[in-house]
């Protein structure tokens, strides 16, 4: 009897066991190859990041150091990345361009200070984790690249985008019925996720990910739902991001779950009945089984089972039955599978879309030639722009070596491959030097190659980024020659002024001397007439003098070589109020200083300007007791000095006329002097890499500012 049932049981179980090996296998399978197409995707959006924030990293505007111009540029780039900010950082993490906040406003230090200290350390684009924004608390994530000139990183520019980006690139991918997909980062917390995103973004993962070391492959855990699920998973090629594609395992048994009751009800029937009629129907079973022999391997090979004849035995033709209904399960299992290949073909065309996407953004990239390389420097990507700017199509450029682009002496010199040599050992490459049009035409070109490399690290190829800067080049070159001429000029102006004002000492001397020993000699035999003329001669000789004497010193104060040195700047003061003391006494002036820093100046230069603004302020007094204030304020480069009186003020609209040599507002009755020491006083600011201004009302007072590099 047992010999009758166990060939039953063991096709049953056999049965069983290959449909949930098969169904796992396919299940497993599926999920894989969709974590990979996820993960293709996040690396092309990613990749797409990274080209549009290295195209911005060549404008001149960083070399330069104009933010403005940046910012403008920052914003225009951001109208193709909605919710996007972009932050441009210094070494130090000190933000000076932050696309969030309009320009010229203070900017924080950047809080992910690590990632700023590595851009700057290893000069290789960084793919953040997942962090929390500290305004927003909106989950984000950022791609931060070196901007850099000469091979030496200038600034940390950063594009940050809420995690949501990501989210929505996982729920274009059709998946399996009753998958999920999710992105977890390099410590397992989960970026972005298809199924209640509001619940577990920010969470962490189940720690297998963050043991394993394998690239991809599929395991059975518990997930953060704390459902045991299959999942596949699939690291990411250009950040320490994984892929992970789960079905619970509940959805994956059920249908196994039921054809397996189905099968095991059917055997448990025919075992029932061929205990109780084995004996007398031996031989007849013999035959039914062997009837069934070749619709069960039909089921096995995955082929439709043909029409069976009746059975002579009813518990055979219920084998029978049940073994129809198997095959026409798997059947429906076959049609499931060709629905999941379809779906795959669906998701390789949405990648071949999302390619097409990126090659028309990079040749949308007209004034710049990106084009890709292999590792050996062949030409494997060729954009638009590299067209206008080299002049070979596509077709007639690609697989070919780079040094086509390079003079031949450079060829011959090996410079072509020394640079892919720098550009994999230090990640990039930059260099401005001639290149080569397919007419052998030459222009100046800006270049960068940057090193690709995989998650492993292992080097893929390059990019490399040619920009034509013959024009600014050639405007560069005659900037520094119109530089140099006007420094020139500027010398020989000061250098006239100076042979000029001294030279004129002598015969000025001379007449103020002759004309005073005019009078002392015939005096008494001049009218009171002559008297007064001669009086004019001399005070008009006394003034040229003092004019001379102050363009003497306007023209000195350029021509100093005392050293820039820390200077005590309560120091300086205390030595200009002390040469403006009988000044100071005869007025009753109260003078008040606050804290005053020590900074880098020339020492006898800073007591001079301290010396003409205070003492302004008691010449420019008016029916009140002066009251002059001195004070300093510490600006994040500068120190700001502020020299503040209650004296007759200054109209707003003579703010500039005061601070141009000999302009005077008043009269030489009513004050004093030759109108050259505000000038004076600019001269020396300027000099010292500083700006002085004024604010001032009339009869309320002025306030003279004036900064001081620290």
């Amino acid at each position: 009897m047992l010999a009758a049932v166990l060939p039953v049981w063991l096709v049953s179980g056999w049965l069983v066991f290959h449909a949930y090996s098969v169904k796992r296998a396919q299940i497993g399978a599926t999920m894989l190859d969709s974590a990979r197409t996820l993960a293709s995707v996040v690396d092309r959006d990613l990749a797409t990041v990274q080209a549009a924030l290295l195209a911005l990293s060549t404008s001149p505007a960083f070399a330069t150091g104009d933010l403005k111009s940046i910012h403008d540029q920052v914003m225009e780039l951001l109208k193709s990345y909605p919710g996007a900010d972009i932050i441009v950082a210094d070494a130090t993490g000190q933000q000076v361009v932050n696309s969030a906040r309009p320009f010229g406003t203070p900017l924080p230090r950047r809080n992910t200070v690590e990632t700023v200290r590595r851009i700057f350390e290893n000069g290789q684009p960084i793919v953040s984790d997942l962090f929390f924004g500290a305004v927003t608390k909106r989950p984000l994530i950022s791609i931060d690249i070196p901007v850099a000139k000469d091979g030496k990183v200038l600034y940390d520019l950063a594009m940050t985008f809420p995690s949501e980006r990501m989210g929505a690139l996982l729920r274009k991918q059709a998946l399996p019925k009753g998958a999920y997909s999710a992105l977890i980062d390099g410590k397992t917390v989960v970026i972005a996720r298809t199924r209640f995103p509001e619940r577990y973004v920010g969470k962490r993962a189940n720690p297998f990910h963050l043991k394993t070391q394998l690239k991809e492959g599929t395991t059975a855990y518990a997930n953060i739902e704390g459902n045991e699920v299959l999942a596949a998973y699939c690291r990411s090629g250009l950040s320490p991001w994984r892929i992970v594609v789960g079905v619970p395992k509940a959805a994956i048994l059920a249908t196994v779950y039921r054809w397996t009751g189905w099968a095991l009800a059917g055997a448990g029937l025919i075992s029932l009945f061929g205990l109780a009629l084995a004996l007398q129907f031996a031989r007849r079973i013999t035959g039914e089984i062997q009837s069934l022999i070749e619709p069960a391997l039909a089921i096995g090979r995955g082929e439709p089972v043909p029409p069976m004849n009746s059975c002579a035995i009813g518990e055979f033709g219920l084998v029978a039955s049940a073994l129809e209904r198997a095959s026409e399960l798997l059947q429906s299992r076959g049609r499931e599978l060709d629905s999941t290949v379809a779906s795959l073909k669906e998701e390789s065309l949405q990648r071949q879309r999302s390619e097409e996407s990126l090659r028309l953004l990079i040749d949308g990239a007209r004034d710049y030639a990106i084009v890709l390389l292999s590792p050996d420097g062949r030409v494997t990507s060729w954009n638009e722009g590299a067209t206008r700017l080299k002049g070979w199509e596509a077709e007639e450029i690609l697989v070919r070596h780079f040094s086509l682009f390079y003079p031949e002496e450079s060829v011959a010199d090996g410079h072509p491959e020394r640079e892919l040599a720098i550009a994999a050992a230090e990640g990039r490459y930059e260099e401005e030097a001639w290149r080569i049009r397919k007419d052998g035409s030459a222009f100046m070109a800006n270049v960068i190659i940057t090193a690709i490399r995989d998650q492993d690290g292992a080097l893929v190829g390059f990019s490399k980024v040619t920009r034509d800067i013959t024009d600014r080049r050639d405007a560069d070159d005659k900037l520094r020659a119109t530089l140099v001429d006007l420094k020139r000029s500027n010398e020989e102006l000061e250098q006239f002024a100076y042979i000029a004002s001294h030279d004129l000492q002598e015969p000025l001397r001379m007449v103020s001397s002759y004309t005073q020993l005019l009078a002392q000699r015939y005096g008494d035999q001049l009218d009171d007439k002559a008297k007064k003329f001669i009086d004019y001669a001399v005070d008009g000789a006394v003034r040229m003098q003092r004019l001379i004497n102050d363009l003497l010193a306007y023209s000195r104060v350029s021509r100093r070589t005392n050293a820039i040195e820390p200077v005590d700047a309560r120091a300086a003061l205390g030595e200009a109020l002390r040469n403006l003391a009988s000044a100071i006494e005869e007025s009753g002036a109260v003078i008040t200083s606050g804290h005053l820093p020590t900074v880098r100046a020339d020492g006898t230069q800073l007591c001079q300007l301290f010396q003409n603004l205070v003492g302004n302020a008691v010449k420019f007094r008016g029916a009140e007791v002066p009251q002059i204030g001195i004070y300093a304020e510490e600006l994040e480069t500068a120190w700001r000095f502020c020299v503040k009186d209650n004296g007759i003020g200054i109209d707003p609209q003579y703010e500039e006329k005061v601070f141009v040599i000999f302009q005077r507002l008043h009269t030489r009755q009513e004050f004093p002097g030759t109108g050259i020491g505000l000038a004076i006083c600019r001269r020396i600011v300027e000099r010292h890499g500083g700006e002085l201004w004024l604010e001032s009302e009339p009869g309320k007072g002025s306030a003279f500012h004036f900064t001081l590099p620290k």
